[in-house]
């Protein structure tokens, strides 16, 4: 039943040469770092780059049992900076008892003629049994890529090291900002806007390792190569874009000032829907 409902939909193709010059240009783009606006007017009226600023409580359900989620996202235009802060509590909601806490913090850039989010710091906490597992991701523009710091009671799992950016086309997103880095792009908007469209990119798993332990399947690495793909109108009349990476597939649901409305992942039973 839920996988059916997840099911691509029908594209509707009202313009067949502007959708197909789109397209190419997307994926010309992501690739050669060329520009895929060359081709659309890149005033805000046809595009939107800006993220908007979204507070908001879910009921999160995995394998695991049933949470509460709170999520916090938006740019800071004092700071320039785009920032999420994310905090999983038990399902009593009890802040002095939680379960997952993070921060990730993107400044607003342009590669070429696109608008981007760079990432620029990161800190991640889980507790597993009562005992907390850190991480802390923080960007080397010298070395060209992020410095990573580590404690945890296991001794595999503590110490420094560092992650050089992977060669790609030079979108890299935090896995707490997909949307807004796809926002930042216009990708969104214009995908949207034609029905159609793909953006590839790396994500960043800010929770590295310890969110590997949590969700198999996902690669045991920092840097993971994805696409974000248009995917239609949900039952509700949201719009669907699905993030595949390593086989898997996690379907987002956007409301229309482009923040997240839902998330499914369906391989690891995983749902989060708002409260």
């Amino acid at each position: 039943m839920m996988e059916a409902k997840y099911l691509r939909t029908l594209r509707i193709l009202q313009n067949k040469l502007i959708l197909k010059v789109f397209t190419l240009c997307v994926i010309s783009f992501l690739v050669s770092s060329c520009s895929f606006l060359r081709n659309f007017p890149s005033s805000s009226s046809s595009r939107s780059t800006t993220v908007s600023y979204s507070k908001k409580s879910f009921s999160f359900v995995d394998q695991a049992g049933e949470f509460y989620l709170q999520n916090e996202s938006g740019l800071q235009k004092n700071e320039n900076r785009v920032v999420t802060r994310r905090q999983l509590l038990p399902e009593s909601r009890d802040a002095s008892k939680p379960l997952e806490r993070s921060i990730v913090i993107s400044n607003p850039g342009r590669l070429g003629d696109i608008r981007i989010l760079r990432p620029y710091h990161s800190q991640y906490s889980v507790w597993f049994d009562g005992e907390r597992y850190f991480t802390e991701m923080v960007l080397d523009t010298e070395r060209q890529g992020l410095k990573i710091n580590m404690r945890s009671p296991e001794p595999e799992w503590q110490g420094s090291r560092f992650e050089k950016f992977p060669d790609g086309n030079g979108v890299y997103c935090f896995y707490s900002q997909v949307i807004e880095c796809a926002v930042a792009t216009g990708f969104i908007d214009k995908a949207i806007s034609v029905q159609d469209g793909r953006m590839a990119f790396h994500i960043i798993w800010e929770g590295y390792p310890y969110i590997q332990e949590q969700y198999p399947g996902i690669p045991k690495q920092v840097f993971t190569s994805a696409t974000l793909d248009y995917d239609g109108l949900s039952n509700q009349g949201k719009h669907r874009f699905v993030l595949g990476f390593a086989g898997q597939s996690i379907f987002f649901h956007l409301d229309d000032d482009r923040t997240v409305d839902r998330i499914f992942w369906v391989a690891q039973g995983l749902s989060i829907t708002p409260i």
